[in-house]
């Protein structure tokens, strides 16, 4: 086999990293989808009531919020399991191809071509749920600046409409970064595709030739 080149060094490298950001935003996925409803309700009654409206409008958006993510539950779950395994072959196949060895390349690359066809399909999933999350959020924003206000009070003029704008350039934040990282993901896993189906990175995997004189 031949010596490893630094194009497939960068390549293995960078798969590496999204293979372990991938397996700890999957593990952060099953802890949200398991005990974040129930740790963040405690956390709310753990809050000394100072304004009793304010945290009835925190309760109100997490309930609402949960109520989203159990909607599409089933559909989570497959999403992360799949995105465990590509994370966890694209790891395998990255550390065996650096090593050089044949597997590690046609791992990588299965790993690469999968994924290529999964981030869409998670993508529109995650655009699906904060497109419905966002009015929530929208709501809770506009919630919060009628109960900030002390009792008998009302919110400076201009206040509420200051709040609706806020919750918009959240969402729009939230829509920036979901597209920005899935388009980032894709050219990287696109390249990579590319990358290792050149004949000249394929021929760096093939077997050494022997040496020496040979006897029929």
């Amino acid at each position: 086999m031949s010596r490893r080149t630094g194009g497939l060094t960068a390549v293995c490298v960078i798969a590496i990293v999204v293979g372990v950001l991938g397996v700890l935003s999957g593990l952060s996925q099953i802890a949200n989808l398991t005990v974040g409803g129930r740790m963040q309700s405690a956390m709310l009654a753990l809050q000394p009531q100072i304004n009793p409206g304010m945290q009835a409008a925190q309760q109100e958006m997490l309930e609402k919020t949960l109520a989203v993510n159990a909607k599409y539950a089933i559909y989570l779950w497959i999403s992360i399991g799949m995105q465990l395994v590509l994370a966890l072959a694209m790891i395998v196949g990255a550390i065996l191809a650096l090593s050089m060895r044949p597997a590690g390349r046609r791992i990588l690359l299965a790993a690469l071509v999968a994924s290529l066809l999964f981030e869409p399909a998670r993508t529109v999933l995650t655009s699906t749920i904060v497109k419905e999350t966002g009015p929530i959020t929208a709501q809770y924003m506009q919630n919060l600046g009628k109960v900030s206000a002390p009792p008998g009070a009302k919110p400076p003029p201009g206040f509420e409409e200051m709040m609706g704008g806020m919750s918009q350039a959240v969402v729009a934040v939230q829509w920036v970064v979901l597209i920005g990282m899935a388009a980032a993901w894709c050219i990287f896993y696109l390249v990579g595709v590319w990358y290792l189906a050149q004949p000249a990175v394929k021929a760096l995997f093939a077997p050494a030739a022997p040496s020496g004189p040979q006897w029929s």
